[in-house]
């Protein structure tokens, strides 16, 4: 990452990473305000993640169930102090891949 620092955009907040069982399905760099990640079929146009929008010829039946109710999905922002937040749209969890040792994610979330 800092090889690469220099010639980041200074527009990209951040990078999202579409994974389905350790396999990347597609990246995609935030430069809007809010970004809308959900169920959809549109894949990434800017402000939306579909997470749908994506093939995988590897896609497994547990998988598509999975993503099948993703709905309406959650909105991501960074505040003016940098703090990522994140706006639930539906009734449908929001996962959050934490690791103990090193973490910002508030404890609140983590129940």
């Amino acid at each position: 990452v800092l090889r690469k620092w220099d010639a980041i955009d200074d527009e990209i907040w951040a990078k999202a990473i579409v994974m389905e069982r350790n396999k990347r399905v597609a990246k995609a760099y935030a430069r809007a305000p809010v970004l809308t990640i959900n169920g959809g079929n549109g894949g990434f146009d800017g402000y939306r993640l579909g997470l749908n929008g994506f093939s995988n010829p590897m896609r497994d039946p547990k998988t598509e169930e999975f993503k099948e109710n993703i709905s309406q999905g959650a909105k991501v922002k960074m505040d003016e102090s940098g703090n990522i937040l994140i706006k639930r749209l539906s009734k449908s969890p929001v996962y959050v891949k934490n690791t103990p040792e090193d973490s910002a994610v508030s404890n609140d979330i983590m129940k």
